[in-house]
């Protein structure tokens, strides 16, 4: 039996009165707003946390002062993805562009009223941790498949996708 890897993005909140910071790229760029975020590199998701709010915002930070607040499990762009989203409750110095590798443009916007061009699983996450919900699992609705325990004690999976929706790919 092979097993999947799957891919674990760490996303910051970094919120000063009511607002959040989004990231996207350089002025011209029409691309559209997100969180800062970043691989998991081989170490605990903490301090992957600190390290992306210095390498896309400048900002230091420790590991005690960025909480784990909400993880999202999402099909998006047909893959898989983890994200494990850090409230940053303390940073010290003024944001700004991390490091010139990783230009990007950084704005505050309003909790009440994001960007028309914000990425549809960072703006799920941010709706959803704003209500207080720590989980999430979006664009799985024509993936879905329920688990029934048989009289015997065996798991069967069964799909809830309707009839007209392509068949899941199958996985070894």
């Amino acid at each position: 039996m092979s097993r999947s890897t799957l891919p674990v993005r760490v996303h910051l909140l970094l919120c000063s009165d009511d607002r959040i910071l989004l990231t996207t790229g350089d002025e011209t760029s029409p691309a559209q707003w997100r969180l800062p975020s970043g691989n998991l590199e081989g170490q605990a998701a903490s301090d992957a946390a600190v390290r992306i709010a210095c390498e896309q915002a400048a900002l230091v930070t420790t590991a005690e002062d960025v909480w784990l607040e909400h993880v999202a499990h999402h099909w998006v762009d047909e893959k898989e993805q983890l994200g494990l989203f850090f409230h940053v409750t303390r940073t010290h110095g003024p944001v700004t562009p991390g490091a010139p590798r990783r230009s990007r443009r950084l704005a505050w916007h309003p909790l009440g009223a994001l960007p028309e061009r914000f990425a549809w699983p960072d703006q799920d996450v941010v709706n959803r941790w704003a209500r207080g919900e720590f989980f999430s699992h979006g664009g799985w609705t024509a993936r879905r498949t329920t688990t029934t325990l048989l009289p015997t004690g065996v798991f069967q999976a069964a799909s809830t996708r309707p009839p007209s929706a392509p068949a899941a790919s199958s996985r070894s």
